[in-house]
């Protein structure tokens, strides 16, 4: 070749050679690598993704109870190969029986449970266990599935509850009972069906922790675990926000399709109602007290609620575990009930506010604490008139000593019966004062003349409780 056509030819190739590398440009701006690029990614994440699928605990309880701590006692056992869990005589909280302490994230726990009987046949599982005093329970018992996490100690009453079926659990059935913690969310599924879906809210979350298995103490419970597997579990995943590839031309926008109406809106589960805040009155109270607990809560449906002030947090399915002190249907805020202060000592208790179409929704237990005092009422050991005898029409003056044994002071009522009622007259009164030292003194004007009877009182000045009636005879001139 002469080197003229030899220098055509090397412009060619040349000119070539810039014409591909434009082309492998413009076709990888428009994504024509991006399958390529995708396969890689996706054979990076399997060769570097964690083995989900290996368990992190299993135990069919085969070798006893040697894989995990037994805070139950007696109470737990094996029989048979399973673990059974016995309660002769309840209390009605929910206590770890045996737990594997760890700190997994995000993890499943997958049991075989039979509650074979009991007053509400109530076997219990545990994730995200910290502590004795700081773990989730998921209660299976009364048809629902309900979540009653325990924070620094304090045992919360049913704080959600999903339907499962009536009857649930079934004397005697066996269920396959999987938990998952995940991120805030729980999930719970009896027998691969997904029974439970409910995301945590912040003052109760739990990030990490082992499992436990438990049960509420109630009588005559006998509940059966079996085939314990924790498997860890993806992390909730994020939508990330999509990366704009630039393109060498425009592309034309396609035309989007309208989706269909969908022919109705799924129905939202209704929040439950609030206790916002629980007061007591008289407090404190006497020992005999009539006292009026008064609740102000909030409805997010248009219905009106049922209040029920309990002895303890325990709580389950609209119903106080142990006992009920008052309860009081209200479709007005506040909501009030009253209950006699029936022991002396310091109490709180438990104030829920449940739907009054759904009584099974129910609001988070509100405290109150109350100290009832024993009450001994004052006594009147003496009383006198003078002048004696007395004149018609003239200035007459009573005089108790008293004493009274809750160191407050008096409220002297003299009545012309013997009848009074929250340190009132209930009839007429002739004269009354009050005092914070004995004798107590009060001034009259003399009736017409004649011979009279009258009964003196000595009442508390808080408690408005009085003494028995000291009767007075006085004649007047």
């Amino acid at each position: 070749m002469n080197r003229r056509g030899q220098g055509a030819f090397e412009y060619v190739l040349l000119l070539g050679g810039v014409l591909l590398v434009v082309a492998v440009f413009i076709y990888t701006l428009q994504g024509g690598f991006a399958g390529v690029e995708d396969q890689v990614k996706q054979n990076q994440q399997l060769i570097f993704q964690p083995n989900l699928l290996a368990p992190l605990f299993e135990d069919d309880f085969s070798s006893g109870l040697t894989k995990w701590t037994n805070y139950g006692g007696s109470d737990w056992g094996i029989v048979a190969d399973d673990l059974v869990a016995t309660k002769t005589i309840g209390s009605g909280l929910i206590e770890p029986g045996v737990v594997v302490e760890n700190s997994w994230v995000d993890y499943s726990l997958s049991v075989r449970v039979s509650a074979v009987s009991g007053d509400l046949k109530a076997p219990v599982l545990l994730t995200r266990y910290r502590d004795a005093g700081n773990f989730y329970a998921i209660q299976l018992s009364d048809d629902y599935v309900v979540f009653r996490p325990k924070i620094n100690g304090v045992l919360s009453g049913s704080i959600h509850q999903e339907f499962v079926s009536n009857g649930f659990p079934v004397a005697g059935n066996t269920y396959l009972v999987k938990v998952i913690a995940a991120g805030d969310n729980l999930k719970v599924f009896i027998d691969d069906k997904l029974s439970f879906d409910y995301n945590v809210p912040v003052q109760y979350q739990i990030n990490s922790g082992g499992i436990g298995l438990s049960h509420l103490k109630t009588n005559n419970l006998n509940v059966v675990f079996d085939d314990v597997v924790v498997l860890k579990e993806k992390p909730p995943v994020s939508t990330p926000t999509p990366s704009i590839t630039p393109t060498a031309t425009s592309t034309p926008v396609p035309t989007t399709t309208p989706s269909p109406t969908p022919s109705g809106k799924p129905t939202a589960t209704p929040k439950p109602p609030v206790v916002k805040s629980i007061t007591a009155t008289p407090k404190p109270a006497l020992i005999g007290d009539s006292v009026e607990y008064s609740a102000v809560w909030t409805n997010p449906s248009t219905n009106g609620v049922l209040l029920k002030l309990c002895s303890s947090i325990d709580f389950n399915s609209g119903s106080c575990t142990e006992k009920e002190l008052c309860n009081a249907k209200s479709t007005e805020s506040p909501a009030s009930c009253k209950a006699i202060a029936s022991e002396v000592g310091s109490f709180k208790y438990y104030a829920y506010a449940c739907d009054s179409v759904d009584v099974t929704r129910c609001s988070v237990g509100k405290a109150i604490s109350l100290t009832v005092k024993d009450f001994k009422p004052p006594t009147i050991s003496s009383i006198i008139y003078a002048p004696k005898p007395a004149s018609a029409g003239k200035p007459i003056q009573y005089s108790i000593t008293w004493t009274n044994p809750s160191g407050e002071g008096v409220l002297f009522k003299l009545c012309s019966t013997n009848s009074i009622d929250l340190g009132e007259c209930v009839d007429s009164q002739i004269c009354a004062s009050s005092s914070v030292e004995s004798p107590t003194i009060c001034d009259s004007t003399a009736p017409a003349k004649g011979s009279y009877k009258y009964y003196a009182f000595a009442c508390d000045s808080i408690s408005k409780k009085c003494s028995p009636a000291k009767a007075i005879s006085i004649s007047v001139k």
